[in-house]
């Protein structure tokens, strides 16, 4: 029995299995068993949860809880010492426009985690603009706090020429730019600016789309 929660909000749902009697059910990668009494069982769903039930022997497979587990490990793994960007000090990231749905997408432009062409082949963990050959396009950075900046380090496929923004006293301010790049790792040390938004504004690039995996941001102090 698959089922699932269509909402975003968490709920806890009632169902009734024609025939399934009083048999024990095996909440598959959960760990767990839930027993229904004359079919009828209750079950917690997170928003878009999903659960898969089986009166059969469960297969051995890792728990849901153990797989998240070791993908929180991997990003803690990934957060550099000093990054200002990164998504756990509370960054959010916007766009001029992004492939997916940019709550879903845009947080892994700061999550640590270098994804390549290959690697995020439905275009989901980087950001991807959806206005090729059309320019200029953005990407902004937003910290919790305005803190002392001047050093960024950006991941990208595609970035050729783009300008390096900071929000100053109500105004975008370029504080370096890139011309003419090809390289898949793009650092720049600027003069120390004291802001809480950065972004790239980009107007060439290497192929149709703006492409970027991750951007980092550090402190002068």
């Amino acid at each position: 029995l698959f089922a699932g929660n269509a909402t975003p909000k968490p709920t806890t749902a009632v169902l009734n299995v024609e025939g399934l009697g009083n048999r024990p059910l095996h909440v598959v990668s959960e760990g767990r068993t839930i027993v229904p009494v004359n079919g009828r069982f209750e079950d917690d769903f997170q928003g878009h949860g999903i659960h898969l039930y089986t009166t059969a022997k469960p297969p051995v497979l890792p728990t849901v809880k153990a797989i998240e587990a070791e993908i929180e490990a991997r990003y803690q793994q990934a957060i550099k010492p000093g990054n200002l960007a990164h998504y756990t000090r509370g960054t959010t990231v916007t766009a001029s426009s992004n492939q997916g749905r940019a709550e879903n997408v845009l947080w892994h432009v700061t999550d640590g985690v270098i994804d390549t062409d290959e690697t995020d082949r439905y275009q989901r963990l980087c950001w991807t603009d959806t206005t090729p050959d059309t320019f200029p396009d953005w990407l902004e950075i937003k910290l919790s706090k305005p803190a002392p900046l001047n050093r960024i380090v950006i991941h990208t496929s595609s970035l050729q020429d783009f300008a390096i923004q900071a929000f100053v006293h109500g105004e975008w301010k370029e504080v370096a730019n890139v011309i003419g790049n090809k390289a898949g790792l793009v650092e720049r040390t600027f003069k120390p600016v004291e802001s809480n938004r950065v972004r790239l504004f980009v107007s060439r690039t290497r192929g149709p789309l703006c492409k970027v995996s991750d951007v980092e941001l550090y402190g002068s102090k």
